[in-house]
């Protein structure tokens, strides 16, 4: 992984000017940010979420979306650094 943040700040990719703070209970990545794969434009991560019925659905533009305390532990537990290897 390659990025690593708490509160993270939310820019929607499809609509220029759209953004979300961090900290704010609508904010679609919830509390904790990890990226893990980046073309230096676009980023892919796991996150949270504030819509815990959107796990595990395509609901995200290619993120994986945890729910809130799994990406909360995950985050404590991980560095920079590790590798993640997605796998079909």
């Amino acid at each position: 992984m390659v990025q690593k943040i708490r509160d993270p700040i939310w820019i929607h990719p499809l609509q220029k000017g759209v953004v979300i703070p961090g900290g704010d209970p609508e904010n679609p990545l919830g509390r904790y940010w990890i990226g893990f794969w980046t073309d230096g434009k676009n980023w892919i991560g796991f996150h949270g979420t504030p819509n815990p019925k959107s796990v595990g659905r395509p609901a995200s533009h290619g993120c994986v979306r945890m729910y809130n305390k799994d990406i909360e532990d995950l985050f404590k537990q991980v560095s920079l650094g590790t590798v993640v290897k997605v796998v079909q």
